[in-house]
């Protein structure tokens, strides 16, 4: 199905605020795992010949290609265009003991009411309300963002996998789509990275 619109949804997993950064290696450095949403006959959507699941991919590649921090460790669930289920990613996740776990999708456009970011946030998660203001930072010259804390969501990966999380809807209306553009998922993953502290 073609679509004129493209949104990215983004989940981003993170520690509360208590939990110590460099819990996962024990030597000062940070592990954040980047879950790249679908692969293989998994496409989600696609838009003009570009599907979701290369999409967040590309961007995933992109936020490990630019950290050059000594204190951060990027690792992939997925590097390729491979099949994960819910419940393999989550073992994942559970194997590498991340100190944060980000997950990349993208949306049907069609049924989003917001132009720009959004931030979902389990309503007890003070550190990831923490982390929020930072993307909100980091977003604010790309797009709108839109906070959105105290519902209740249905998503597995805010639910199920072993870390507190965040979802991110990134929603563009413009026509090409921006996230057509590879320079415009490059600033995305760049102001992802920044938001990591």
């Amino acid at each position: 199905m073609n679509f004129k619109l493209l949104s990215l949804v983004a989940i981003i997993l993170f520690t509360t605020g208590s939990r110590p950064i460099s819990s996962a290696q024990g030597d000062g450095v940070m592990v954040v795992a980047i879950d790249p949403a679908h692969g293989g006959m998994d496409i989600g959507w696609c838009e003009e010949g570009l599907s979701e699941k290369e999409i967040v991919l590309d961007i995933a590649l992109m936020i490990r290609e630019l950290n050059t921090r000594p204190d951060l460790k990027i690792v992939l669930l997925r590097e390729t265009d491979e099949f994960l289920s819910l419940k393999e990613r989550a073992r994942r996740i559970a194997e590498i003991a991340p100190d944060r776990v980000l997950s990349l999708h993208t949306d049907d456009p069609e049924h989003s009411k917001y132009e720009g970011l959004q931030i979902f946030l389990n309503k007890n998660d003070s550190g990831g309300k923490r982390i929020s203001d930072q993307l909100n930072s980091a977003f604010g010259t790309i797009s709108p963002v839109h906070v959105r804390q105290g519902e209740e969501y249905n998503l597995f990966a805010l639910n199920h996998y072993p870390a507190p999380s965040i979802l991110l809807e990134f929603c563009s209306k413009a026509e090409p789509s921006l996230l057509q553009d590879p320079n415009h998922r490059q600033r995305i993953a760049q102001a992802v990275l920044e938001s990591i502290q």
